[in-house]
């Protein structure tokens, strides 16, 4: 509950800044839709904390049927909600409802008999405002193309433009969710054999080395 308080912070902070985010996208009829969306930063907490509390306890199977229910819902509740008349905000409410399922789903499968340790407030919160900044600055480093596009663009081709330029980068970012899959399985093997120097060059060699075997021809092929 705690960590959902946190992150009411930064959306109450776009809900009221909807009207100057939007006017520096060059739209001002996007104020509605950025209003809405700040729910978005707010609801998937219980699912990327149920995420990471997998991944850290190496049970992957849960990780993976929680990842997968979050995929499938988001993609039945966008098309479910824009095919009945939403549009747009059909789109942000399929986002949000699949936050609240897979979080749901999280839920349910970490149900445990082990007594959890004394937490340390002082370091988590430390440790939670570390992955915070690195989060928002790799989400700006994705986006600020696009948002830029969508900033210098004439107001009337804007939209157009904008749409083109995130079609063709989504399409470039498929070799990512290979890097992603290896990241988020590496991690927590990486960080358990930091004290054997050997194993851990051993996970980090091999990874690179995988993931440049499988990624390589994907982006060759796109190129």
């Amino acid at each position: 509950m705690k960590i959902f308080l946190i992150n009411l912070v930064p959306a109450a902070a776009v809900f009221l800044l909807a009207e100057l985010i939007s006017l520096m996208l060059n739209d001002i009829t996007l104020t509605p839709y950025i209003r809405l969306s700040a729910l978005v930063l707010a609801l998937p907490t219980f699912y990327s904390l149920f995420l990471g509390e997998f991944n850290g306890l190496k049970k992957y199977k849960k990780q993976a049927a929680v990842t997968i229910t979050h995929q499938v819902t988001k993609f039945i509740g966008i098309a479910a909600f824009t095919a009945i008349g939403f549009k747009v905000y059909g789109a942000i409410m399929g986002f949000m409802s699949a936050a609240v399922i897979s979080g749901l789903a999280g839920f349910i499968l970490s149900k445990s008999k082990s007594v959890p340790k004394k937490l340390d407030l002082k370091k988590f919160y430390y440790l939670i405002s570390l992955v915070a900044v690195t989060l928002l600055i790799s989400n700006l480093l994705i986006a600020i193309d696009l948002l830029m596009v969508k900033a210098l663009s004439p107001t009337a081709t804007a939209n157009t433009l904008s749409a083109l330029y995130s079609a063709a980068g989504t399409l470039s970012r498929v070799p990512l969710l290979f890097a992603t899959t290896f990241a988020t399985v590496l991690l927590p093997l990486i960080a358990s054999k930091i004290g054997s120097k050997e194993k851990y060059l051993f996970y980090m060699k091999n990874s690179f080395r995988y993931l440049l075997i499988i990624s390589l021809p994907i982006m060759i092929v796109f190129a």
